[in-house]
């Protein structure tokens, strides 16, 4: 007899309850049949109604260890690649100082530094004056074939002038002396146009000029990281009436412009940051 009669029969024979106790039934014998048989034996139900292997259960230890094995062995047929490393020898601010732009590293080489300035000048005394600072920095005038050169071949020892207006910083300079070396020197110079450039003989560019007492008394020390502001004027009067002379790479913004001090008098003066 075939499966499929058996079945038939069972369903003609006691109707559709017979068929709910029959799969109950069923499955309780299959579950006994099933734990029973040992892994790889055949298992059959009702009659071979249902039958099948039992799947061999390999435990999970030797899962593990075989899965291990077979990456070893991998680890041991796969050729091994050794990448390239990179040793950095030098320090680490070697590598970024030159992607620093120059004026911020520029800091460290402003020291502080006392600013010569002289009060109480008047009309009378303010030419003798003059003469004895270059005369202490011992420095002598422009001899006639070295006046109109560019200020960066001027010797040392030496003082000159040049035209005020064109005291000025763009705003890609770092100070003032990135435009000094490229002005025109003079050799005499009109006070009330010119500037007086004392270049010594330590190679630093001095501006002469006349500021407000409280001012000079304020820059007499610079620390080199503070700026001040100042005036400075082309030349003496009654609000300006100390000299001061200021290392120019030490000016670090400088405008030019002309004040009005009587109706018949503009002096020219020059609105500077210095540090």
């Amino acid at each position: 007899m075939s499966k499929n009669s058996i079945s038939a029969e069972i369903f003609k024979k006691y109707g559709l309850p017979s068929v709910f106790i029959t799969i109950i039934f069923a499955g309780i014998i299959w579950i006994l049949a099933h734990f029973a048989a040992a892994g790889g034996s055949n298992v059959s139900v009702l009659w071979g109604l249902v039958e099948y292997t039992k799947k061999i259960s390999i435990p999970h230890e030797v899962q593990y260890k075989s899965s291990q094995q077979t990456k070893t062995n991998e680890n041991e047929t796969k050729p091994q690649t050794v990448k390239d490393t990179v040793t950095i020898t030098k320090p680490l601010l070697s590598v970024v100082k030159p992607l620093i732009k120059k004026s911020q590293l520029d800091d460290t080489k402003f020291q502080p530094i006392s600013i010569f300035t002289k009060h109480n000048i008047t009309e009378k005394n303010q030419n003798g004056f003059l003469e004895s600072l270059r005369t202490s920095r011992k420095l002598r005038e422009l001899t006639a074939v070295e006046s109109g050169k560019k200020v960066r071949e001027i010797p040392t020892g030496t003082y000159f002038f040049v035209f005020g207006l064109f005291l000025y910083t763009y705003d890609h300079d770092e100070n003032l002396l990135a435009n000094v070396l490229d002005l025109v020197s003079d050799r005499y110079g009109s006070p009330n146009n010119y500037f007086e450039i004392q270049h010594t003989f330590d190679g630093a560019y001095h501006l002469i000029g006349y500021i407000n007492e409280i001012q000079a008394v304020d820059i007499s020390r610079l620390s080199g990281g503070i700026e001040k502001d100042i005036i400075i004027s082309i030349r003496r009067w009654d609000q300006m009436t100390s000299i001061a002379s200021i290392p120019i790479d030490r000016i670090q913004i400088s405008k030019t412009r002309y004040i009005q001090v009587t109706p018949e008098l503009e002096i020219k003066v020059i609105d500077m940051k210095v540090r």
